[in-house]
C-alpha cells in the first residue's frame, strides 16, 4: 500500500552542471544557460559509441574505492540503448547494467541489472529507481537522460576543471509541486503502518531530502530521516508514544496514529 502526497515546493531543487568547452565549440559569453544545454543535447554523438569510465567512491573517512567501467550505446530510432560492464575490482567485475532510454518523456525507461554472483538479471522496477546504483550516490534514475523542458537553466560562471575551461550552470525544476510516495496509508477502514516512514501533517513546513521513485513520484532519502520539520513540532514524539502504547495494549498501532492525528497540536 502506498500513500501519495502532493507537496508545494517553496524553493526549487538545485542541480549544478559542469560542461567542458571541448564538448561545445562556442563562447559561453554569447549563450544563455538554456542555449548551452540545448547544444549539449543536440550534439552529434554518433549512432554507436564506446566509453571507458572511472567511478571513484569516497567514504566519510576519505577512503577511496575505484571502479572501472566500459559502456556501449547505440540509437534505435529516437531511443537509446546502453550497456555498462564493470571491469574492476573483483567484487563487481562482470556486473552489467542495461538501459533502454525512451525518447518519450512520459514513458518510464526500462533498466536491468546483472549480478554474476547470483547468475541472474533483475529488472529495476519504477518504485526502486530511487535506490542506490551499485553502492554509489547515484540513483538508477540518474542513469538516464532528463527532459530539457522540465528545468530552467542559468549560466553562473566559467570555471577551470583539470586545467580545462568549463561552465557552471544552475538547473532548477520548473514545477513547484512534487508528489511524495510514502509506504503505508489508509484505504477505507484498512490502515497499514510501515516503520521508518515519515509522518506528514496538513499545513506543516518541512525540509525534505528526496530521490526520484519513478513514474514522476519521489521518496524521502533515509525514510523518516529525510524529513526535517522547520518549526518546533511535538507530533512525531506523540505519534511514537501512541504507537508504543497501542502495541503494549495489543492494539493496532496504525489506528493509534490515525487517532493521534486528530489530537490538537501542542503550542510552541
Amino acid at each position: 500500500m502506498n500513500t501519495k502526497m502532493k507537496i508545494k515546493m517553496t524553493a526549487g531543487m538545485l542541480l549544478a552542471t559542469l560542461l567542458g568547452t571541448a564538448s561545445i565549440p562556442v563562447y559561453a559569453a554569447e549563450l544563455s544557460g538554456r542555449e548551452i544545454m540545448e547544444r549539449v543535447d543536440a550534439r552529434d554523438e554518433g549512432d554507436r559509441k564506446v566509453s571507458d569510465m572511472t567511478m571513484t567512491l569516497i567514504d566519510k573517512r576519505g577512503s577511496r574505492r575505484i571502479r572501472t567501467i566500459r559502456s556501449y550505446s547505440m540509437m534505435r530510432g529516437t531511443d537509446e540503448l546502453s550497456a555498462m560492464f564493470f571491469l574492476s575490482p573483483a567484487d563487481v567485475k562482470n556486473s552489467a547494467f542495461l538501459t533502454y532510454d525512451y525518447d518519450e518523456s512520459n514513458r518510464d525507461d526500462d533498466q536491468w541489472l546483472y549480478l554474476p554472483a547470483l547468475r541472474k538479471s533483475k529488472r529495476i522496477a519504477a518504485s526502486d529507481k530511487s535506490g542506490s546504483f551499485m553502492g554509489s550516490d547515484f540513483t538508477y534514475s540518474d542513469m538516464t537522460k532528463r527532459d530539457l523542458d522540465d528545468y530552467d537553466y542559468t549560466l553562473l560562471k566559467e570555471v577551470k576543471v583539470r586545467d580545462a575551461d568549463a561552465w557552471l550552470i544552475q538547473t532548477v525544476p520548473r514545477t513547484k509541486e512534487v508528489i511524495v510516495r510514502v509506504e503505508g496509508g489508509e484505504v477505507g477502514e484498512e490502515c497499514l503502518w510501515v516503520e521508518d516512514t515519515p509522518d506528514f501533517e496538513q499545513g506543516e513546513r518541512v525540509l525534505l531530502f528526496l530521490r526520484p521513485a519513478g513514474e514522476g513520484y519521489f521518496k524521502t532519502i533515509g525514510g523518516f530521516q529525510g524529513m526535517i520539520p522547520l518549526e518546533r513540532n511535538t507530533r512525531p514524539l506523540r505519534v511514537w508514544r501512541s504507537r508504543i502504547q497501542a502495541i503494549m495494549e495489543g492494539k493496532d498501532p496504525a489506528k493509534a496514529v490515525k487517532e493521534e492525528g486528530e489530537l490538537p497540536r501542542q503550542k510552541t
